[in-house]
């Protein structure tokens, strides 16, 4: 959390959460798996092939 201007950042980052968990059911609901993938996972692609093949079984 940056230290200037909390009130802003602990607002924008909460309402993206929010938007995040409606938009992953609204597609959980349409017929998708939903994987989220940190840019710091894409580093090493075997973990990264891993942690896909894991979670749309």
């Amino acid at each position: 959390m940056p230290k200037s201007r909390q009130d802003y950042w602990t607002h924008k980052l909460r309402r993206n959460r929010e938007r995040d968990a409606v938009n992953q059911d609204k597609l959980v609901k349409a017929g998708w798996k939903v994987v989220v993938i940190w840019e710091c996972q894409t580093n090493d692609t075997a973990k990264l092939a891993e942690i896909i093949s894991e979670r749309i079984v």
